[in-house]
């Protein structure tokens, strides 16, 4: 993205921390999914989204540490 063209709030978008975040809403949207198909217990996907932080310096420790699982 070419920032000098971009918004601020288009700027945010595109941030890392926003790409993972909307990663963490898809997961936690699938679980809840399975969870009300009966495919894994109800409270644990409640127990996932109310523990929904993360912090990209765990993420970028995480790959450099485990760059086969990224």
């Amino acid at each position: 993205m070419i920032e000098r063209y971009s918004l601020p709030e288009m700027s945010a978008i595109w941030t890392e921390e926003n790409r993972f975040r909307k990663m963490l809403d898809v997961e936690i949207a699938a679980a809840l999914a399975m969870a009300r198909a009966g495919l894994c217990p109800k409270k644990r996907p409640k127990h996932s989204a109310a523990k929904r932080r993360f912090k990209l310096s765990e993420i970028h420790h995480f790959e450099k540490t485990h760059p086969g699982m990224t």
